[in-house]
């Protein structure tokens, strides 16, 4: 009798915890099974390695450097250079970063500095992708002559 009722309680446990699961376990996967649950199965995410670009209508935005290398669950610290389309450098531009999951429909609770360091490069820190899984880094660049732009990262963290 009582091994009985641990059981369903056991199960009710495990039904109300599946009922709430929500966003994320450990992993930082959702319960929806449509959504890929590695890196290596995500193909909406692209390569990023220095000297990845993307590039918007007004600016094209450079990683110039990267602290890891890989995008990593946790903090990041991103370099990236802004040029105009004929590639010079822009100086003097502002730099908002907004990781988004858009799988989860939320950001990062931790905004990040940007620092001109100038000759066009900007350091920002930290670039905060506190859970596992794809997310979309837009870069929104506004230039010195208040023309504004956007850019977005696709990146898979594990």
């Amino acid at each position: 009798m009582l091994a009985n009722r641990m059981r369903s309680r056991g199960m009710a446990l495990l039904v109300t915890m599946l009922a709430l699961g929500g966003c994320d376990g450990d992993d930082g996967t959702s319960d929806d099974s449509s959504e890929p649950r590695t890196c290596a199965e995500e193909d909406r995410a692209e390569a990023f390695t220095v000297g990845t670009s993307q590039t918007g209508d007004l600016h094209t935005v450079s990683i110039v450097e990267a602290d890891p290398a890989e995008p990593i669950r946790g903090d990041n610290m991103w370099t990236v250079m802004v040029t105009d389309p004929d590639g010079a450098a822009m100086e003097g531009a502002t730099i908002g970063f907004k990781p988004w999951m858009p799988d989860h429909g939320h950001g990062t609770p931790v905004e990040a500095e940007i620092t001109e360091l100038g000759a066009g490069e900007y350091e920002a820190t930290p670039v905060n992708l506190f859970m596992a899984g794809y997310w979309e880094v837009t870069l929104d660049v506004t230039d010195a002559s208040g023309a504004s732009d956007s850019v977005v990262f696709k990146v898979c963290v594990e």
